[in-house]
């Protein structure tokens, strides 16, 4: 999209994403599960930025849901804490070009190599797509272990 001097310069586009925020009241009893009051809170510092590894909250498939932290005061009894999450939906069979059969994990990042070439109706220099590659950029944990909903 948008060659200038042979070299494609893209589009900026709108990735569809969903920002959810969760309030959840935790209890104390599952907090000292996890060894108090530090340790939950450890827990949820090492699942920040990760994306779930089974399906979240019935709607979300493996891959679909990024953890982007968490607030609120977790020294009351039962504290009610606010999770924020970023969904995006996984794909599959995406077709970008003349590359078929793409499968992406909703947040994986997907990119091209291009390979230089003439246009076949104006003759013009061009670029098209080589190869599509699709890179994990978040690691899989277990969500559950944030204890939302228990």
């Amino acid at each position: 999209i948008d060659v200038q001097n042979g070299s494609p310069q893209g589009v900026q586009r709108v990735i569809p994403a969903l920002k959810i925020t969760v309030n959840a009241k935790i209890k104390t009893a599952n907090i000292a599960t996890v060894g108090g009051v530090m340790a939950y809170a450890r827990l949820i510092s090492e699942l920040t930025g990760t994306v779930n590894n089974a399906v979240a909250f019935g709607q979300f498939a493996i891959g679909e849901l990024l953890f982007t932290g968490c607030s609120g005061d977790i020294i009351a009894e039962d504290p009610s804490l606010q999770f924020t999450f970023l969904a995006s939906k996984n794909v599959t069979g995406l077709t970008i070009g003349n590359i078929t059969g793409i499968t992406k994990a909703g947040h994986d990042y997907l990119w091209f190599s291009f390979k230089a070439g003439k246009d076949a109706t104006t003759g013009l220099q061009a670029s098209s797509p080589r190869a599509a590659y699709v890179n994990r950029i978040y690691g899989l944990a277990d969500h559950s272990l944030l204890y939302i909903g228990v």
